[in-house]
């Protein structure tokens, strides 16, 4: 009997073993933006290239999962100074208590975009 639930026991570790490698799997699919903050900052100037209308590139940020809203005359992490900017930011589960997040502003005067900050890293105990 002890042999029989040890077994099935196994079976069922087995099975939530195999649920969260494939959950961790799948998040690694939904990335907004490449892990480097440098190649991100390139992936969302060509969303929305330097010139562009900032209040365009808002909704594309949207569909891509991200949570956005109108900064003014704020600071950004990396950036000196104040700035008006869209701001930015996305959480995806990383693993275990650990979550991915993208954070960018989208520096814009009267809208039009003029630079572009990103941050990336990730959070948890």
């Amino acid at each position: 009997m002890l042999k029989t639930y040890h077994k099935l026991l196994g079976i069922k570790l087995n099975r939530v073993l195999s649920i969260v490698t494939l959950a961790i799997s799948l998040s690694a699919c939904v990335s907004p933006f490449s892990d480097d903050e440098s190649v991100a900052r390139d992936e969302l100037l060509s969303i929305a290239p330097i010139g562009s209308d900032a209040r365009e590139a808002k909704p594309k940020l949207e569909a891509k999962g991200f949570k956005c809203h109108w900064a003014e005359n704020r600071p950004f992490l990396g950036l000196e100074g104040i700035h008006n900017y869209l701001y930015c930011h996305k959480s995806i589960f990383a693993g275990p208590l650990v979550t991915q997040r993208w954070q960018l502003a989208l520096v814009h005067e009267s809208f039009v975009v003029t630079n572009a900050k990103f941050g990336i890293g990730l959070t948890g105990p």
